[in-house]
């Protein structure tokens, strides 16, 4: 799935929680941190600079991530022999070792747990997508 539809189709689901609040056209400039936790970013917008606090942070600013970067997390580029052509995270050692997914009308999305990653499935109805 395109990184785009991917984000659309994960801010469409956070819509349903009223507490959910979006923001485009931010850019990212630096994380906010107390006491060694991130509870927060600053950002830049077209109104201005702008500080967000919150109890969860996304960083969704691509490769080159800011928030990446300033939390200080680094990429696990997958070596060649697991054939994967895209970046992926290591399943940490609570992860489920089974398949698992969320199926809804007309909408399945999977996770598949290939012991040194993870595989993300979201099935498009053809001609949907």
């Amino acid at each position: 799935m395109p990184q785009w539809d991917f984000l659309n189709f994960i801010a469409e689901q956070a819509r349903r929680y009223p507490s959910f609040h979006l923001r485009m056209e931010a850019e990212v400039t630096q994380i906010v941190e107390e006491a060694g936790k991130v509870v927060g970013v600053t950002a830049k917008t077209p109104e201005g600079e702008l500080e967000v606090l919150a109890d969860l942070t996304v960083g969704a600013d691509g490769r080159h991530s800011v928030v990446r970067e300033r939390a200080g997390f680094s990429v696990v580029k997958p070596g060649r022999a697991h054939g994967r052509a895209m970046d992926a995270n290591e399943p940490a050692s609570y992860d489920p070792a089974q398949t698992f997914g969320r199926f809804d009308s007309g909408r399945i999305l999977v996770f598949l747990n290939r012991e040194d990653y993870w595989q993300t499935a979201y099935v498009i109805p053809k001609g949907k997508g």
